[in-house]
């Protein structure tokens, strides 16, 4: 029992001390209104399937305080359809700019 508790504790030690590295990266923060209307495979994949007749594309680009320079700027593209009738896709690719930090993905 004892050994058991020692490797639970260590696990738990383990993820902690992973959890603390820092890696520069940003994550992509999408408002709510624009992802339920124009890009809902992002808050769920199914709905690139479920109930849509037509394929979409779609842009977004914000650009926070633009009167300084190295400002917030991020960059979306998007596409969500139907290829046949039993195959559904929903991609996107996004570009986002924090002073000297850049995210792809």
């Amino acid at each position: 029992m004892r050994i058991h508790i020692i490797v639970i504790l260590l696990f738990c030690t383990a993820q902690f001390i992973q959890s603390q590295e820092q890696d520069g990266v940003v994550s992509l923060a999408l408002p709510v209104r624009n992802s339920l209307t124009f890009n809902q495979y992002v808050n769920n994949p199914t709905f690139s399937f479920v109930r849509q007749q037509h394929k979409y594309i779609s842009l977004y680009n914000t650009r926070e305080w633009v009167q300084f320079e190295d400002a917030p700027l991020t960059y979306l593209a998007s596409y969500s359809g139907r290829f046949r009738e039993n195959i559904g896709v929903g991609l996107g690719v996004f570009q986002q700019n924090y002073g000297v930090l850049t995210t792809f993905g």
